[in-house]
């Protein structure tokens, strides 16, 4: 039975299913509201949901929904996509999340919700963004054609512009914890906030410098820059992704960056990413400064350097789990096994 083309079906489906969802929040003490999961219906396409038991959390996703009705008054959560809807409808001033990634969605509704926190709305049609809302402390825009940006929030800790065409940033908020801003247009990292943690500027050949790095970063990757020199790393940094710049020089290292996988025989160190072929395999001597380990590092970084490398491990594993049968089991072949046979019989 196709629900969308019934409406009077549909929300009686849909009210039954309200009732014995909020019966259960109300049973478990749960008074404010409950969550409508729409893929659990196979529904496409919705009725007025306002004068329904109280609904929290609503999700839609997965659901070929053309349009959305009147939202309930006291939705907290939005979560829409994949879908055909174009434009959204009022939003309720309750809302706290918005997710409407991977759909057709043309603009956003004005104003945003007063106490909005996240806004996810990576991969639509969307260009600008409305005025954010001052509670907003999450926002992914990504892979949208969107040159610019309002205000920022006081309150933003998290921004992520990926794939945009933005190429200026308005004032970072002294809150801000992480950005991502790969593949954009802006030609320089602004500064960034003491308490920030976590950079991601990969695909930015524009740019060739960072500004001071915030003293608890944990997290930098600036793969594929023109950035040719690293200020001071902070102590705190546990991860460097660097692969296909063109840093000629390293500062001093901190010593988190040098986390070996004590399962690898390897040594490969996994949090640290230089080398577009693979990591070398060579350990820091107990007596080595982080500056002679790079210098002898980058003498192994050719192919052939960590062939034969390689080649020397291989050895040194038969070496030591040798057993004479394996002579016979790995280098002949059936008729050279019966005349070895024939031979010590």
């Amino acid at each position: 039975m196709d629900y969308g083309r019934d409406t009077e079906k549909l929300l009686s489906r849909i009210e039954q299913y309200c009732s014995e969802a909020y019966q259960q929040e109300r049973d478990a003490g749960h008074v404010k509201g409950f969550t409508l999961d729409l893929n659990t219906l196979e529904v496409d396409s919705l009725p007025d949901l306002r004068g329904l038991p109280p609904i929290k959390i609503l999700i839609c996703t997965n659901v070929p929904l053309k349009s959305l009705p009147p939202l309930p008054e006291m939705l907290e959560e939005l979560s829409i996509g994949p879908s055909e809807i174009t434009v959204l409808p009022e939003l309720p001033a309750t809302l706290r999340t918005l997710f409407v990634p991977n759909s057709p969605l043309v603009r956003l509704p004005t104003p945003l919700p007063p106490c909005l926190e996240l806004l996810y709305c990576s991969a639509t049609f969307i260009t600008s963004l409305p005025p954010l809302s001052p509670t907003l402390e999450r926002l992914y825009c990504g892979h949208i054609h969107m040159t610019h940006l309002p205000p920022l929030p006081p309150n933003l800790k998290e921004l992520s512009i990926d794939y945009t065409q933005i190429s200026n940033l308005p004032p970072l908020p002294s809150s801000l914890l992480f950005l991502s801003c790969k593949s954009t247009k802006l030609p320089a990292i602004p500064k960034l906030p003491d308490g920030f943690l976590r950079l991601e500027c990969d695909g930015n050949p524009q740019i060739k410098s960072l500004p001071r790095l915030p003293p608890l970063l944990n997290f930098l990757s600036c793969r594929n820059t023109n950035i040719t020199d690293l200020p001071p790393i902070p102590s705190t940094l546990k991860t460097l992704l660097c692969r296909d710049a063109k840093i000629r020089s390293f500062p001093d290292l901190p010593p988190a960056l040098f986390h070996r996988n004590p399962m690898d025989r390897l040594g490969i160190f996994s949090n640290l990413d230089f080398d577009r072929y693979c990591h070398p395999s060579l350990y820091q001597e107990d007596d080595e400064t982080l500056e002679d380990f790079f210098l002898r590092w980058s003498d192994w970084l050719s192919r052939d350097r960590v062939n034969f490398r390689t080649k020397l491990l291989a050895e040194d594993l038969i070496a030591t789990t040798w057993h004479p049968d394996r002579f016979e089991r790995w280098c002949l072949d059936e008729d050279e096994k019966r005349e070895n046979i024939a031979l010590f019989a």
